[in-house]
């Protein structure tokens, strides 16, 4: 197998990060793995530090902040361009399980034979359950978001009904898609650097779509495979409360701004929505 590292982002949940990390030692010996402690408030940096301090390819490094998935991620991404040599560069989320080394195996092979590919992620099972509307969706454009703050079809108009499915070699079905779940993906290195790595600006949401349309913008492609999957046991830790609805709300507005050719419009549309909707509560 190619050279390849995989990042996990922990933030107070190091058993669910010890768990990701034994299924990944459990399925290959040949994989770094980079555990990035997000400025942890218990003792998950300690914990993870003691068990892994013997792991030759285990590092465990930590953030002096919290600033959310996109720059978390890229302190790791950054740590491994910098200390080892590898091709490709995983993130995956503490609460994934990979069920066998053929799944980082195929995702390697579509990175290798698509030669404008970027990034390839397997099928995601979320809570046991394939949701059809959370494996891939197209990118927001245009008014895309106001239809989702306004009358929430949002995912009914940009979810795929249908995929144009490739075979290789009769064993890997594979479809090329827009945004992949940001639980676990897997990306060629040169790619990251070409891109500037994930967009900082954002805390959390929107970063899926905004490394989508990063990577389209280069001319790259992103890949689902379908007749592979992995497991993401959803971790649900965000309380509806001002700080995630304007989290949220901010995202949108960024995406729309830096991102969208109608963005302007619509980011104006959603502040305007962000003061109006806090008066009667988020409903998301």
């Amino acid at each position: 197998m190619d050279k390849l590292a995989i990042i996990i982002l922990n933030y107070n949940n190091y058993k669910f990060t010890i768990t990701a990390t034994e299924n990944i030692l459990s399925i290959s010996n040949e994989i770094h793995i980079i555990i990035v402690d997000n400025n942890s408030k218990n003792e998950s940096y300690k914990i993870l530090t003691d068990k892994y301090k013997n792991y030759e390819r285990i590092d465990i490094i930590k953030s002096e902040t919290n600033s959310g998935y996109a720059k978390g991620n890229n302190l790791g991404i950054k740590y491994i361009i910098n200390n080892y040599d590898v091709d490709y560069i995983g993130i995956m989320n503490p609460d994934v399980i990979l069920p066998d080394i053929e799944t980082i195996e195929n995702c390697i092979k579509i990175l290798q034979i698509e030669k404008d590919s970027a990034i390839v992620a397997p099928t995601m099972l979320t809570n046991n359950k394939l949701n059809f509307g959370s494996i891939a969706w197209r990118i927001s454009k245009k008014f895309d978001d106001l239809f989702l703050i306004f009358k929430n079809i949002y995912r009914k108009k940009i979810q795929y009904t249908e995929l144009d499915i490739y075979n290789y070699k009769n064993k890997i079905f594979y479809s090329n898609v827009e945004v992949l779940p940001g639980s676990f993906f897997i990306m060629k290195k040169n790619m990251l650097i070409e891109i500037d790595y994930l967009d900082e600006e954002t805390f959390l949401y929107c970063e899926e779509r905004i490394l989508a349309k990063k990577i389209k913008n280069i001319g790259k492609k992103s890949f689902l495979i379908v007749n592979n999957y992995f497991y993401h046991n959803h971790i649900d830790n965000y309380e509806k409360n001002d700080f995630y609805f304007n989290t949220y709300i901010n995202s949108l507005i960024y995406f729309n701004k830096k991102y969208n050719n109608k963005g302007k419009m619509v980011s104006k549309i959603i502040k305007f929505y962000k003061i109006f909707y806090k008066i009667k509560g988020w409903l998301h």
